[in-house]
C-alpha cells in the first residue's frame, strides 16, 4: 500500500487462459500491474503492460482504443464491455465473451454475422501484430 488512505498502487488482473493447441482447460493467471499516477487506466492498457512486461504469451484484440469498432469485447467482471472504454478497478477478471470458439486466451471467432469488417491488431506472442 502506497498511502494513507489504503489506496492499493497496483491493479491485480485475473485473465482466463487458454490455448487449445497446449491446454486441456482454461485457467486463470493472475498479475499485478502498477497503476497509473495521472490519468485514466482502461483494462486494455492493463493486458497492454502484461504483454509488454510480464507475459508476451498472452493474447488479445487490440483495436481502434476509442470504442468506435467494438473489436476488443470481453468480458470484465463477469459484464462484455470494451477493453479501450473501461477503466480498470483495483481488481478485474478478464474473460473471453461466451458462446464463441476460444482461439487463444481472449482471442475468439464470432459468429458470422458478429464478423466485423475492419483491420485488427491482434496482440500475440506468435505474431504481435496481423
Amino acid at each position: 500500500m502506497s498511502d494513507q488512505q489504503g489506496k492499493k498502487d497496483f491493479i491485480t488482473a485475473r485473465v482466463l487462459r487458454f490455448d487449445p493447441a497446449t491446454d486441456d482447460e482454461p485457467h486463470y493467471e493472475t498479475y499485478e500491474v502498477p497503476k497509473y499516477e495521472v490519468g485514466r487506466q482502461t483494462v486494455s492498457k492493463v493486458l497492454e503492460y502484461i504483454f509488454e512486461n510480464l507475459d508476451p504469451s498472452i493474447s488479445y484484440y487490440r483495436t481502434c482504443d476509442r470504442g468506435i469498432c467494438n473489436g476488443c469485447v470481453a468480458m470484465i467482471n463477469g459484464k462484455a464491455q470494451l477493453l479501450c472504454m473501461t477503466e480498470s478497478p483495483d481488481e478485474v477478471t478478464i474473460e473471453p465473451v461466451p458462446h464463441h470458439r476460444v482461439i487463444r486466451d481472449l482471442i475468439v471467432v464470432p459468429e458470422e454475422e458478429d464478423r466485423p469488417r475492419r483491420r485488427v491488431v491482434e496482440r500475440s506472442a506468435k505474431s504481435k501484430y496481423l
